[in-house]
């Protein structure tokens, strides 16, 4: 997948860029969501239902590896639900891409117990909105699952930023 390796040497140099990451997760999960509910075949609501299954399984193996990749399987399963080969086709060659970005995020976003609750509920919206074959409650589910996501980053990271000013400060006025 040659698509993904010039974004995964930005990922990697670069952690402004998930912002960038987002903004692409969030227009594609959200077409793909969309379709998704609108074309999905029973074969479609097993997958989705055992991707979802092992997302949450995963979440209890302490693993954030494993957690990450099962994420990236249930939204990966909604794309092959939406039977739009090039949707697929893309969402598989940064699927590496994909999965590191998910695993920035399981790193900051389950360190407070009670996001997991809200992550957890976010893919359960997702998955019974397509299950239920609504294609705009799907889409409002994968917008507000991604629109969680950058706004409880960009709030853990003015908090850090907030913390290393913080240090700083403190770290100057021992030394004076």
């Amino acid at each position: 997948p040659a698509l993904g390796r010039p974004l995964l040497g930005l990922i990697s140099t670069s952690p402004d860029a998930q912002q960038d990451v987002l903004e692409l997760r969030h227009a594609i999960e959200s077409m793909a969501a969309y379709h998704a509910a609108a074309r999905r075949t029973e074969t479609d609501m097993e997958m989705l239902r055992a991707a979802y299954k092992r997302m949450i399984i995963s979440h209890g193996q302490d693993d954030a590896v494993i957690e990450a990749k099962a994420d990236a399987d249930f939204h990966l399963a909604v794309g092959e639900a939406s039977h739009n080969v090039v949707l697929v086709h893309v969402m598989l060659s940064l699927f590496s891409l994909l999965r590191r970005s998910i695993h920035y995020n399981l790193d900051n976003l389950y360190q407070p117990a009670d996001h997991f609750n809200h992550l957890r509920d976010q893919h359960s919206h997702l998955m019974n909105a397509i299950l239920d074959g609504d294609p705009q409650a799907a889409k409002t589910a994968s917008d507000n699952h991604i629109s969680y996501v950058e706004k409880t980053l960009q709030d853990m990271n003015i908090h850090r930023q907030r913390e290393a000013r913080a240090h700083r400060r403190v770290a100057g006025l021992a030394l004076s």
